[in-house]
C-alpha cells in the first residue's frame, strides 16, 4: 500500500516537472491569449483597423527571446503585421516591437 501511494506521488512529481518544463519552453496557454489580445489592441489602435477585419494566427514562442511571435491579419485590406511581443510580470505594459516594413501585402 505505501509503495503504491510513493509511487502515486513521484509520478504526479515528473507530470508536474515535465508541463513546467514545457510551458518553460513553449509558452503558456494564458500568455498566448493575453499575446492575441494585446495584438489586435495594438494593430486597431495604431493603424485604426476595425477589431472586426482582425484576424490572428496561433502565437508561437521564441525561448531564445523570451518572445511571442505573432501575425496580425487585416481581413479587408489583406495587409499581414507582423509582432513580437514580450509579455511582463503583473502591472508591467507589455513590450511589443514590430519590423520596419509593416504592414506587408499578402
Amino acid at each position: 500500500m505505501i509503495k503504491r501511494i510513493l509511487w502515486f506521488i513521484v509520478t504526479i512529481g515528473f507530470v508536474i516537472l515535465f508541463v513546467a518544463g514545457c510551458s518553460e519552453f513553449f509558452g503558456t496557454i494564458p500568455d498566448r491569449v493575453k499575446v492575441r489580445q494585446q495584438a489586435i489592441a495594438y494593430i486597431h489602435n495604431k493603424y485604426n483597423v476595425p477589431i472586426e477585419q482582425i484576424k490572428t494566427d496561433i502565437p508561437s514562442y521564441r525561448y531564445g527571446a523570451l518572445r511571442y511571435v505573432i501575425h496580425v491579419f487585416d481581413t479587408e485590406s489583406e495587409d499581414v503585421y507582423f509582432l513580437s511581443v514580450r509579455i511582463r510580470p503583473k502591472n508591467h505594459v507589455e513590450d511589443i516591437e514590430e519590423p520596419m516594413g509593416n504592414p506587408i501585402k499578402e
